[in-house]
């Protein structure tokens, strides 16, 4: 099984943090605006803890499994599995087939940067602008630490849960809703 370990750090400027994460050796590796659609069955998997994710990105699409959250104070630590899917709309309509229905839907303006061991996500979101660090906790608070943060900046929620502490049932920079 493979666990993912990140946080998220609400910043005001992305741009800034950028700078540092170059400066320290980062590649960006991807640059792309995100569609995820969260499919579910009478909030089953919500219920349990869980999701499945059919994301649309850089004009590929990824299938991901969440599985439900180990305890960790500091950290979001999940089962997550994930598959690349060749066709978005096929793989959307398989879902529905099979009695899933969309229960939530996000967008984000995404920049992925690779610095050794870490994945560093760049997040714009209608929510507002996020450092997401994914990587071994020590790498975390390494990474953390060097843009100027500590665990006290830490967010261990999703994007989803942040929506829906607010009442939003669709995330989006233009949804009308």
């Amino acid at each position: 099984m493979e666990f993912e370990k990140e946080i998220k750090i609400k910043v005001d400027s992305l741009e800034e943090i950028e700078e540092r994460v170059k400066s320290s050796g980062g590649i960006l590796v991807s640059d792309c605006f995100e569609k995820n659609y969260l499919f579910d069955r009478n909030d089953e998997l919500f219920h349990r803890g869980e999701a499945l994710r059919l994301r649309s990105f850089c004009d590929k699409a990824k299938l991901t499994f969440k599985g439900k959250r180990v305890k960790s104070r500091d950290y979001k630590i999940r089962e997550e599995i994930e598959t690349h899917v060749s066709d978005f709309d096929a793989m959307a309509e398989i879902l529905k087939r099979l009695g899933f229905k969309e229960s939530f839907y996000y967008e984000k303006r995404r920049k992925n940067y690779r610095l050794g061991e870490c994945l560093i996500s760049l997040d714009n979101t209608p929510l507002g602008k996020f450092v997401e660090i994914e990587a071994s906790e020590e790498i975390i608070d390494a990474v953390a630490s060097m843009l100027g943060f500590s665990k006290k900046d830490y967010i261990t929620k999703s994007y989803v849960e942040m929506a829906i502490e607010l009442g939003i049932k669709r995330l989006c920079f233009q949804c009308g809703d």
